[in-house]
């Protein structure tokens, strides 16, 4: 799939979860409180409670989101469905920045108002969640963000002016030699695939990384003017071959992992930055901007591929891709949350291309019946369909 191919491909799959008959309302406590509003003639204004961090596990068994009034929704996705899978709620977790633990399914952290991170685990059966650990770095600084490396071995907590990180494997060990002193404050932070560079974005624009080597080392790699103002975000697509870094200068940059050179810049969002993601197959890059619309992009070409206004919201819109499908949650009207689906025909980039060709090329009349398990072979992804190389390859040099 390239080319002229390829972008029709996800122009017709972004249309059909942009439909509004691909459209599920996450019926959530916010989207409780937001209907019981609108259908009272005599009910005060909705105050904004936007969402501040979403993310999904890695394995797709869980998806959770914190929102500006401190409360944390963690859901159990038994089912394609949000209306049968399992909520639960914390009120007060103050989590500005959550992430998952990689290799413990039911373990994610958080950070907040405080100067500590805190670790979560999550009982199923009880429908609790409740605090398991709590971990300083040692310094009176707020932390802003953590996140959890891809491959489980590290716990990062980003302050202002300093990276540290926690070794998982020595029981969240607090390492000294790997606190990292920045020039500027921190606004963004991701890892790279294998979990062994660290990207950062500050306040003036810049893009430093970081080399974790082996248990006892790090050193700073580069720095590079990427943005005339404030990165706002940065993510890594599941490939490893490009790095994505949005602005608050309204610009969004794709870059060169194996050069850090960058080889697209998507000048025209006319709005500054606040959120972008990539989808599992990386080949559409979804950008929100601050005048409350979603950009879909070509990462490949930077080409257009469509544009959605969401309406009846004066807070910074926020998307995320499921890890295993082209489906996508996205805020919607009065800061409450929606799932975007596929028809059942197809749930990602891959099955629609193979749905398409067998419109082309029906199967004869007359031909053979194909036995059950050449069918289920058939439907395997097939390694041409993707980029070269193995999927969540390191690509720095």
């Amino acid at each position: 799939m390239i080319g002229e191919e390829s972008n029709v491909l996800c122009r017709k799959l972004l249309d059909s979860m942009l439909s509004k008959q691909q459209v599920e309302d996450i019926d959530d406590d916010r989207y409780a409180h937001v209907i019981s509003r609108v259908n009272s003639r005599f009910a005060a204004p909705i105050t904004p409670n936007e969402v501040v961090s979403l993310e999904f596990h890695p394995s797709a068994h869980y998806v959770a989101y914190s929102r500006s009034d401190g409360s944390l929704t963690i859901w159990k996705l038994s089912s394609s469905s949000f209306a049968r899978s399992k909520k639960m709620f914390v009120a007060d977790a103050m989590a500005n920045s959550l992430s998952w633990d990689p290799k413990e399914t039911s373990q994610f952290a958080t950070c907040g108002t405080s100067y500590d991170l805190v670790i979560w685990n999550i009982d199923d059966k009880k429908r609790e969640v409740t605090k398991l650990r709590t971990l300083t770095p040692g310094t009176k600084t707020r932390v802003e963000k953590c996140l959890y490396d891809p491959t489980g071995r590290w716990l990062l907590g980003l302050t202002r002016r300093a990276l540290h990180l926690f070794d998982i494997e020595k029981d969240y060990e607090s390492l000294s030699q790997f606190t990292f002193e920045i020039e500027d404050d921190a606004t963004a932070v991701c890892w790279n695939n294998s979990g062994s560079h660290i990207v950062l974005g500050d306040d003036c624009g810049k893009l430093s990384v970081f080399q974790i080597e082996g248990s006892s080392n790090a050193k700073h790699v580069i720095t590079i003017n990427a943005h005339r103002s404030a990165i706002t975000s940065c993510s890594i697509e599941p490939w490893g071959r490009f790095l994505v870094t949005g602005s608050d200068d309204g610009t969004c940059a794709i870059w060169e992992l194996s050069s850090m050179c960058c080889v697209l810049l998507l000048d025209e969002l006319l709005s500054p930055v606040c959120s972008l993601d990539v989808d599992s197959t990386g080949k559409i890059l979804a950008v929100c901007t601050a005048d409350g619309k979603v950009h879909f992009h070509n990462i490949n070409s930077g080409e257009m591929l469509a544009t959605h206004s969401i309406k009846g919201s004066s807070s910074r819109p926020v998307i995320k891709f499921y890890p295993d499908k082209a489906w996508f949650i996205l805020s919607s009207k009065q800061d409450s949350l929606e799932r975007h689906f596929t028809p059942n025909q197809y749930d990602d980039l891959v099955s629609l291309w193979r749905a398409e060709n067998e419109k082309v090329a029906p199967r004869k009349a007359n031909s053979k019946k194909i036995p059950k398990k050449e069918q289920k072979d058939r439907l395997k992804v097939a390694k041409s369909d993707f980029p070269r190389g193995s999927r969540y390859n390191d690509r720095f040099s």
